[in-house]
């Protein structure tokens, strides 16, 4: 969740600002930013349409993971 915290940061945002911009409370946005809680989806949404990003910049891996596909599985 340190995206959360580097993007609040580049506002210039305490999170005490940024909870009240998107209507959260500080501490739902500290544990957010700790990894303490996960956000419900309806406010991942929040974050990230405030911000102008995906949910998925803010709160998954940057790189996708790779699937490996076993060819020599019977069905």
């Amino acid at each position: 969740m340190d995206k959360l915290a580097k993007l609040r940061k580049k506002e210039g945002l305490t999170q005490e600002q940024l909870a009240e911009k998107v209507g959260l409370s500080t501490s739902s946005i500290a544990m957010y930013e700790t990894g303490d809680r996960k956000p419900p989806l309806e406010k991942a949404k929040v974050l990230a349409d405030f911000f102008g990003v995906s949910i998925e910049d803010i709160f998954f891996n940057s790189k996708p993971h790779e699937c490996v596909v076993n060819e020599n599985v019977s069905a």
